[in-house]
């Protein structure tokens, strides 16, 4: 499973898609929701709904994150040429897929 996560988080997300795609984000967050997975699993030898529960809750929330910050950051992702969604789609629609804002 670890091996799994590293390989998406490097090989998928880091050097297939950040540079691809605004959703760059929606990605990563599943390589990213994938340690408390792993974590419980090296803990208690089984995968149970506890682990697919945790890695919903940091999935659903790394995207809305990520965009809040991203907005304030969006001429240095520009600059760098990471799609981000303030830099294709703008503040506006961005704010509008932040669910609080």
């Amino acid at each position: 499973m670890l091996a799994f996560a590293v390989f998406f988080y490097i090989v998928v997300y880091t050097v297939w898609l950040k540079r691809r795609t605004p959703q760059n984000i929606v990605i990563g967050g599943a390589a990213g929701a994938l340690p408390p997975v792993i974590g419980w699993t090296a803990a208690t030898g089984e995968v149970g709904i506890e682990p697919f529960i945790l890695f919903l809750m940091v999935f659903l929330w790394t995207p809305p994150h990520f965009w809040a910050l991203s907005l304030n950051r969006a001429d240095e992702y520009a600059r760098a040429g990471v799609p981000m969604l303030p830099v294709v789609a703008g503040r506006t629609e961005t704010k509008r897929q932040i669910p609080h804002l």
